[in-house]
């Protein structure tokens, strides 16, 4: 019974905190562009691109992508075509 209780906690943050957080903000030419956060508890570049695609379903440009800090937390803005 634990283990059935730990494993439901242990999803639920996991999917409260795998997500990709997506930002609109302003882009390099002037419209809409999101920027995302890719590293972190759960989250790898490829949640990024999951979540680029979900964010422009005609596709996207990428238009910076980076990493920082002492963690090397990655990076990634994009906007829709």
């Amino acid at each position: 019974m634990f283990f059935r209780l730990a494993t439901i906690a242990a999803v639920s943050v996991c999917l409260g905190s795998c997500a990709v957080p997506s930002k609109p903000v302003v882009g390099p030419d002037g419209g809409t562009a999101y920027s995302m956060t890719c590293s972190g508890f759960g989250r790898t570049m490829e949640s990024c691109y999951e979540e680029a695609g979900r964010l422009c379903p005609s596709g996207y440009n990428i238009d910076a992508m980076g990493s920082s800090g002492p963690a090397r937390q990655s990076s990634m803005l994009i906007s829709c075509k």
